[in-house]
């Protein structure tokens, strides 16, 4: 399986979405799971958000080695799920990729508040305190991911 996190720069939400679900996948026995992360209009090879790293390395990994990617169709492609942060996003992605549509999901869809917010925000030159709070969302988010992933994991026969 492929999962594909998105955001508008990445350099924020979906690089945070991408090193958390790498860092804690192995413990739901998801480590077989390739993640990724990519921008709608990012600034191609621009590193983190400073706040983003700083965050990162509070949590336990590290994301001074990510540099922005733009999302393109072949990336959609190849992923069995997109994880989008605002609906805004899965419009456009849906309107630019409608072949690829069913893929893309809003990652607040994943969390028990999900549907009372759906729009994860954005702390983009923000405060640490802005970025913690957007980093508590998608940490709720992907841990429901996680428990959703396992779940089917669990269902799958064998053979």
């Amino acid at each position: 399986m492929r999962i594909l996190f998105v955001c508008t720069g990445n350099v924020c939400r979906s690089p945070l979405a991408e090193a958390y679900f790498r860092r804690f996948a192995p413990f739901y026995g998801l480590s077989s799971v390739e993640v990724a992360s990519a921008g709608i209009s990012p600034l191609e090879g621009q590193s983190v958000e400073e706040e983003a790293r700083r965050l990162s390395q509070e949590m336990g990994f590290d994301l001074s080695n990510h540099r922005a990617r733009q999302l393109s169709e072949e990336l959609i492609k190849d992923a069995d799920l997109v994880l989008v942060m605002e609906r805004g996003q899965r419009e456009l992605l849906s309107s630019l990729f409608p072949q690829y549509r069913d893929r893309v999901k809003l990652l607040s869809s994943f969390a028990r508040d999900g549907a009372a917010n759906p729009d994860i925000p954005d702390a983009y030159q923000g405060t640490l305190d802005e970025y913690r709070e957007t980093f508590r969302r998608i940490k709720e988010a992907v841990d429901g991911l996680f428990r959703f992933l396992s779940l089917a994991h669990k269902r799958k026969p064998d053979g």
